[in-house]
């Protein structure tokens, strides 16, 4: 074969390897932004140890396997304890929930509401980590807890970390009121640069 036409060979055979490594591309692509499973008015139960601990419910769920993603609208999320009473209900516009960690990202009008501690929290987004059990707000997003007792905190920088039980809170301003060995109500502030922890709600 003369030189002239292998290189002709040979330049045809990588053009074909080119185009069917991008037309792979574009397969994959697509694959990952088509939904494996759409459902309407969904009802999903979390079982640990053969113990229903969660319920979640959405108006529309989609979702991508190959994310590991389910993106959910009008969400409304139930925590159970060992007896099967609600421990924290949570409603939101819309949410992201991770399949394999079952963390979460809840954007939206967000409402949470602890049974256990009487206090709700309003936002706009939320961060579930459920490794950490940490629940957080983005840093500069506003949060407003409110408490049964009278409490009512407003800040950014929001972080509950349900393991040590405590809030933190920048620019965190409102009153809250303490347990009964206290005076009572107080003024809470922290600083723009600073924050500050309060119990759990």
């Amino acid at each position: 074969m003369r030189p002239r036409a292998f290189l002709s060979l040979l330049i045809l055979a990588l053009a074909g390897c080119s185009l069917d490594y991008e037309e792979a591309m574009v397969r994959e692509t697509m694959a990952e932004s088509i939904p494996d499973l759409v459902l309407e008015n969904m009802q999903h139960i979390i079982v640990q140890d053969g113990q229903i601990v969660a319920r979640l419910e959405a108006g529309r769920a989609v979702q991508y396997e190959k994310r590991k993603e389910m993106l959910l609208d009008d969400v409304h999320f139930r925590e159970l304890d060992d007896s099967g009473s609600v421990l924290t209900e949570v409603w939101a516009d819309s949410a992201v929930w991770h399949t394999d960690t079952e963390d979460a990202e809840a954007t939206g009008d967000i409402y949470v509401y602890s049974f256990k501690r009487e206090a709700e929290v309003f936002a706009q987004t939320l961060t579930w980590k459920k490794k950490e059990r940490v629940l957080s707000a983005g840093e500069d997003e506003q949060v407003v807890m409110r408490k049964e007792d009278g409490s009512e905190l407003r800040g950014t920088g929001f972080t509950a970390d349900f393991r040590r039980g405590e809030v933190r809170m920048k620019a965190a301003r409102g009153v809250y009121v303490y347990g009964e060995e206290s005076e009572g109500a107080g003024e809470a502030t922290a600083p723009e640069s600073g924050g500050g922890d309060v119990p759990l709600p």
